[in-house]
């Protein structure tokens, strides 16, 4: 007996063994791919044929159009090389049958993610610190940023100057060595060897010489304009204007600043329109010194847009995150990436949420100092209707908030400011969503300067400085409030609001997550939840910092639940409440 029990068990074996030879695979060989690869896919195809191919397709799209890029397979089992696809986001292959789109086997899915190497502007005053950002998505601690005079390559043959290693998959490095005046190419250099990841471009000018540059040629939608300038014959008086593209750099700028010193840079507001713009350096007597290159601002076209409460916030404080959603789906999300990740194609949104109907706002946990984007996405995609820059700063830069992002008629606007290089001419000062300070005929609804280097400003009817500038509250309508460097247009930081008509009260419509209550918050895993309205709760959903489900519970319409989440142990978690109407979330910390 014991003898018929071994047979059969041989016989499951090698009927296993069989079944796993006869298999129809296809696995990819790595999960991360730059542009510039060939990808190797492993295919086993029993029953194959000289028709059978392998294709690669972005991750949701079913074969049955054009792929990406393919290939026939030439036997039953090998190693097909593909090009990688040049467009950032998730992928998938497939091995599919006879000139057709039947699906034989699927890959684990993969990402395409693209390197970068860019400087903060194309040109330095000889002398300054060279500062460069990049992006290695296959980071070594091998992988280097090298120097070298324009037109020269890499090689063993050609030394860098003063090259570095980098520390990690994204992030900055400063070089202080001293360049002589001239063009430089500087590449972002794979593996203690000399392949190419990326590259830039930049000049050095001589100190006697006067430039502008603007620190991008493509500025997004919501970023303040940034120009670096060097103006060797600086006399108090001399100043920055911006024109359009074509005007002559003469009478009215569409907005202008005055500059303090010999060289740095000026931040104008992020409210310019659509288009095409250069900046343009005077003399005291309007003789101009020096123009820029061009720069563009994107013409918003498909009325989508979502935005923070302000360009700058300090470390800390909670994100504002205002949006409209033209062609609103129950699955378009916001989320926010840090600068230069793209969605998609590589790591997770650091915080997010579902847009809880077709405009509103959406309360964020604080965020790391850091640059950030905030996007709103489509269909629990990645597809982009808008996206904002913005800012996490500590206590040496400039910073100006607002409490919220929404105001009732008549009541008072309390500005919280830091300014670290305080003068006794700066400035704080309010004007309508469309105006741009400097032009023609443009005035602040309501100016103050600073009394000190931080702390709260409050605006209000009467006016809390004694003076009466204007008949009443302001005016129901979109405004920003912005704080302004030296008697002039130069803007440190700026925040957004909305005025709301009078009898309309528009906070917690706005204001989603202040209907939601956690307490306690810290807390040990027990934790309440409850909605300020009388909405009832249809089901709760419980997310941790990369936006896995941890726990969901669906409820029978209440409007307070008690949940016990000690089983998820130390961290912090969001809760989101889903009603009929909408839904809201609010970080949780367990301890």
């Amino acid at each position: 007996m014991k003898n018929i029990y071994i047979i059969l068990l041989s016989l499951i074996l090698l009927a296993g063994i069989g079944n796993q030879a006869n298999a129809q695979s296809i696995t990819v060989n790595g999960s991360t791919f730059l542009p510039q690869d060939s990808i190797a896919f492993t295919y086993n195809r029993p029953s194959f044929t000289s028709t059978d191919w392998i294709g690669i397709y972005k991750s949701g799209v079913t074969p049955g159009a054009g792929s990406i890029s393919w290939k026939y397979i030439k036997s039953e089992t090998g190693t097909l090389k593909l090009k990688a696809p040049q467009e950032a986001g998730k992928y998938k292959a497939y091995l599919l049958c006879c000139d057709g789109y039947d699906v034989v086997a699927t890959s684990v899915e993969f990402s395409i993610e693209i390197p970068s190497l860019s400087t903060s502007f194309p040109s330095y005053v000889q002398g300054d610190s060279v500062v460069f950002s990049y992006v290695s998505p296959k980071f070594s601690p091998t992988d280097r940023i090298a120097i070298y005079t324009e037109g020269s390559k890499p090689g063993k043959v050609n030394p860098a100057i003063d090259p570095k290693y980098i520390t990690s998959k994204q992030g900055s490095l400063t070089f202080k060595t001293p360049l002589s005046t001239g063009y430089y190419d500087a590449y972002l250099l794979c593996c203690n060897g000399y392949d190419s990841i990326s590259a830039c471009s930049f000049q050095i000018i001589d100190q006697a010489t006067a430039f502008l540059n603007p620190s991008t040629q493509n500025y997004a939608s919501g970023a303040p304009i940034l120009i670096n300038y060097n103006d060797p014959a600086y006399a108090a008086g001399d100043w920055i204007g911006i024109y359009m593209d074509g005007m002559p750099a003469q009478g009215q700028s569409i907005t202008w600043s005055g500059i303090v010193s010999k060289s740095g840079s000026i931040t104008f507001p992020a409210v310019l329109s659509g288009g095409y713009y250069y900046a343009a350096l005077f003399n005291k007597d309007n003789i101009v010194y020096a123009s820029s290159i061009v720069f563009n601002i994107p013409v918003e076209t498909s009325g989508s847009y979502v935005k923070t409460s302000a360009s700058i916030y300090p470390d800390g404080n909670t994100i504002l995150v205002n949006y409209k959603d033209i062609g609103y789906s129950s699955k378009d999300w916001i989320g926010i990436y840090k600068k230069d990740q793209i969605p998609g194609s590589g790591p997770q949104a650091l915080v997010w949420n579902y847009a809880a109907n077709d405009s509103s706002t959406i309360e964020f946990t604080s965020l790391a100092i850091g640059d950030y984007v905030v996007y709103l996405l489509c269909c629990d995609g990645y597809d982009i209707k808008a996206k904002y820059d913005f800012k996490v700063v500590g206590t040496n830069t400039p910073s100006l908030v607002l409490t919220q992002f929404a105001y009732n008629y008549g009541d008072p606007l309390e500005f919280t400011y830091n300014d670290p290089a305080f003068s006794s001419t700066d400035w704080l000062g309010i004007y309508k969503a469309s105006e741009i300070p400097g032009g023609a005929g443009v005035y602040s609804t309501w100016w103050r300067y600073m009394p000190d280097k931080n702390g709260t400003m409050l605006f209000s009817y009467p006016d809390n400085y004694g003076e009466n500038t204007t008949t009443g509250s302001l005016a129901p309508g979109d405004y920003w409030g912005g704080l302004f460097c030296c008697d002039g247009y130069g803007l440190y930081a700026q925040a957004t609001f909305t005025v709301l008509p009078e009898g309309v009260n528009g906070i917690l419509e706005l204001s989603l997550a202040n209907r939601l209550t956690l307490y306690p918050n810290p807390s040990n895993g027990l934790v309440t939840v409850k909605l300020a309205d009388m909405s009832k709760i249809q089901r709760i959903v419980v997310y941790n910092v990369t936006g896995q489900i941890k726990y969901q519970e669906k409820l029978n319409g209440v409007n307070q639940k008690t949940l016990d989440l000690k089983h998820l142990g130390k961290g912090i978690f969001f809760i989101e409440a889903v009603t009929e109407k909408y839904k809201t979330s609010k970080k949780l910390i367990i301890h």
